[in-house]
C-alpha cells in the first residue's frame, strides 16, 4: 500500500531567511548540491468515488533542486490523474539542510515547514517523512529535463483547482 505525504503547493517569492550556522555551514551547502537537478515522480493513485484498486490514474511531476536551496515542484496537468491540461502547476519551497540527511522544507507562500529524509545518488533520489520507516520512502529518477522545458505554466485563474488548493505528493 502507498502512503502520500502530501506538500501544500506555495506559490511566491517571497525570501526565506535562515539562521547562521558557525561550524558547519559547508557541510550543509554540499548536502544541498547532492540534490542539484531535476528528479521525476509518478504516483499512481485512485480517484476519489472509485473503489480501491479498481481504475488507477498516473500523476506525473517533478522535483527540481538547485543548490542554494530553492525547491520548484513542476505537476503535470495533463496526466491521467489531473486531465486538465497540457501545461504545469508550480510551487516553491526552501529546502534547508539539518545534517544526518535530513532537509527541512518550507513552503514559500505559506511558511509551512516538514522534515524530509534524504539520499541522492547520480541515478536516484530516495525521500521518506522524517520518523517513518524505510519502507515509506519513494525512489525518484533523475530525469534529463531542464527546468525551461516545463512550459506552458497553468493559468492559475483559470484552472479548476486554484493554485493555493493544489496538494503535491510524493510516493511511498
Amino acid at each position: 500500500m502507498k502512503i502520500a505525504v502530501t506538500i501544500l503547493l506555495s506559490l511566491g517569492l517571497a525570501a526565506c531567511g535562515g539562521g547562521g550556522d558557525s561550524n558547519g555551514g559547508s557541510d550543509k551547502t554540499s548536502a544541498l548540491v547532492k540534490l542539484e537537478g531535476v528528479w521525476k515522480a509518478s504516483e499512481p493513485m485512485g480517484k476519489e468515488g472509485l473503489p480501491p484498486n479498481e481504475t488507477v490514474f498516473i500523476d506525473e511531476y517533478y522535483l527540481a533542486f538547485n543548490s542554494s536551496g530553492l525547491m520548484t515542484v513542476y505537476d503535470y496537468a495533463g496526466d491521467s490523474y489531473d486531465n486538465y491540461g497540457n501545461c504545469y502547476w508550480i510551487g516553491n519551497f526552501q529546502v534547508v539542510s539539518k545534517g544526518n540527511d535530513k532537509y527541512e522544507f518550507t513552503g514559500m507562500e505559506s511558511n509551512e515547514k516538514n522534515v524530509y529524509i534524504i539520499s541522492a545518488d547520480s541515478t536516484y533520489l530516495r525521500i521518506r517523512p522524517e520518523g517513518t520507516s524505510v519502507e515509506n520512502q519513494s525512489v525518484l529518477v533523475i530525469s534529463r529535463l531542464n527546468t525551461s522545458d516545463f512550459t506552458p505554466l497553468c493559468n492559475a485563474t483559470s484552472q479548476a483547482d486554484t493554485s493555493q488548493d493544489k496538494v503535491f505528493k510524493i510516493p511511498h
